[in-house]
Parts: C-alpha cells; structure tokens; sequence
C-alpha cells in the first residue's frame, strides 16, 4: 500500500519527497550525529530532512553541514538564534514534502516509525497521526536505542486507534494535555491540513501544545499507534527541563489560550476542565518554588493565584479542587502529605 501511494507521489510529483523530517537544532552539538543517523536508517526513504540550525554555538551548524554531505536528502537551513517555534516555522516555510514530521535533536525515532506513521495516515485520511514514545536518561540512551531498534515495530490495525475530530479535541483536553498531545515531536502531519498554523514564537514553553490545540480546532482527526517508536532523551539543562519565569508565563498563557477558545465555541466542560488543569499547575509551581530564593517568580505565582480566585470559573470548580489549591497556598505541610499519598488523594477529590 505505501509503495503505491509513494509511486503516485512521485508520478506527479516527481522531485517532492513524501515526508519533510524538520530538525530545530540549537546547542545540541553531542547528540545531533545519532539523530541525523536515526532518520536516515528508516525503512522508509522517499523523506527530506531538514535540519534548521538556530544559532548554535557549540560546533552544531559545522556538525550539521558535514553530514549534509554524505546525503543529498539532508538540507541544512541556518538562522540567528531566534527560539525553537521560529526554527521550526522556517522548516514548515522550506518543506515540500506531503507530510510533516518533527523530530528533536537531542532525540532519536525506531527504523519503521516514518513506514507505520505514513500507512496509519494513508489508511485512515487522518490529519494526524501519532505515536507513543520511550522516555531515556541520556546516560542510557545510545544502548538502550540500539537494543529497541532491533524489535520490530509493526504496529498493526488492532494497535492503531482512529480518532474522528470530537474524540481527538476531548481526548487532548480531559488528559490534561498530557503525551502525546501535548508535544509536537513524533507525529506526522498532513501539510495542506495545517496550512496557516504556526508555532507561536512569543512563547518559551508549550509553543507544540499550544499548535496542536489549534490544529485539532481547525478540524483534524488522528490515528493513534500505541506502539511506542519515538526515543525521548531526558537531559539535564534541555529546553523543557528549564523551569523559569518565562515558562511560568508561557504555559499560563498557552492554558488560558485554550480555555478561553474553548468558552467562545460553546464548550463549557471542556473550558472548565482547563482551568482545573491551570489552578492545579499553579498550586504544584507554589509547591516547588515555596524554598526557592527567586521573589519575582514567587510573586508571580502568588499573583496568578488571586487572579484565578477572582476568576468566574473558580466558584464552579470542584470542591476537592479548590481543597486541593487552598492547602497548596494556605496550609503546606498537609498539601505535602497529601501528595504523598496521591494516588488515594486524588481519587477522594476526583482528579
């Protein structure tokens, strides 16, 4: 089947690869190398890869234009450091292909991923199709990659969940945003569906939960594969392990983005669930920072917290919600002991 639907693509589009592999690479010098490797040992071959350097200055733009030349499918797109949503609109702007798919260079994905993403798409017409991925310490990363990529990854009908537009938009909004919605990196993308969606270049965080959102509020439906194929890196000092101010800003303002276009299209469950999902954030960052020595983001959080009480949307929040904040704010060491226990916690307040 995928052989035929490649056939087409190039009988009428003769120099467009089906998939554009888009890159944002930034100070990620060590990890690019096996990235770049993981693409180009896909099972799959009719991609391009296009890997946008934003600035490094760690000897990743070098490492990148190297590797550009044992490979004629791999363009190197340079830029000042302009942030990842800007990287990433660049290779959205250069793409040709049919498809896109983002990847993360510190990241790596399973030999048949691209294959099973593009037949799950094909099969279903689905705007999106997604996978399920591994979370790796980097320390352990390289061996464990090569450990996985020797298992076959056939996903299987019975493996593939489709989504019609509703289920996918409920699905994103009542798991919290949580994986895989609420990141960019291991879907594949159907290009003409996502026309006129950017990655919002004002935020330092939650910039892929913010377009996913809008890409399912234009109309998209997904395929789901509940194999896991995509290989996370956890590292210390990676864009999303930096919690700051910014970031602070940036997912509040993405979170109150989605409540909001959910309360004007009608959809008051779904706007209450987010702002349930925001009081509950800002309670944990009150938790976190409660020892730090950083008073302007202490003050912020303190001054998101009144925000949201005077909001119209707290009164109608659940009680074991609003419980749950107050102690957060108001009475820490019993918050604390009820984390500890957050299993049976949350099931008395109903999270």
């Amino acid at each position: 089947m995928l052989r035929m639907i490649t056939e087409w693509v190039k009988l009428h589009n003769p120099s467009k690869p089906l998939i554009s592999v888009i890159v944002p690479v930034y100070q990620s010098a060590p990890y690019i190398d096996a990235c770049v490797r993981s693409v180009l040992g896909q099972t799959y071959s009719d991609f391009e890869l296009l890997l946008v350097d934003d600035g490094s200055k760690d000897g990743g733009r070098e490492i990148c234009e190297y590797l550009s030349t044992q490979d004629r499918r791999i363009r190197v797109i340079k830029q000042e450091h302009q942030g990842v949503s800007a990287a990433r609109n660049t290779g959205i702007r250069a793409a040709e292909g049919e498809y896109l798919f983002f990847l993360d260079s510190d990241d790596a994905i399973h030999p048949e991923l691209l294959e099973n993403l593009c037949e799950a798409s094909e099969e279903s017409r689905a705007v999106v199709s997604v996978c399920a991925y591994y979370r790796i310490l980097s320390g352990e990363f390289d061996g464990k990659r090569k450990r996985l990529d020797k298992r076959k990854y056939r996903n299987g009908t019975r493996r593939t969940i489709y989504l019609k537009n509703q289920e996918a938009l409920k699905s994103f909004i009542f798991e919290n945003g949580s994986e895989p919605w609420s990141v960019i990196w291991g879907k594949l993308i159907r290009r003409s569906a996502a026309e006129g969606v950017w990655f919002d270049e004002e935020l330092s965080n939650a910039e892929d939960t913010k377009y996913m959102y809008e890409l399912l509020e234009r109309g998209a439906d997904a395929a789901v594969l509940r194999r896991r194929g995509y290989y996370y890196r956890k590292r210390d000092g990676s864009a999303s392990l930096r919690q700051c101010l910014e970031a602070y800003k940036s997912i509040y303002a993405c979170d109150c983005y989605i409540r909001d276009r959910e309360r004007e299209h009608g959809r008051d469950a779904y706007a209450l669930r987010r702002e349930r999902d925001i009081v509950s954030k800002i309670s944990w960052w009150h938790a976190s920072e409660r020892g730090g020595c950083d008073e302007t983001l202490k003050n912020y959080i303190l001054k998101l917290e009144k925000t949201e009480r005077a909001s119209g949307f707290w009164r109608r929040l659940g009680p074991g919600v609003r419980l749950q904040h107050t102690l957060a704010f108001r009475c820490y060491p019993v918050y604390k002991f009820c984390c500890s226990l957050r299993g049976i916690w949350f099931r008395i307040i109903g999270l």
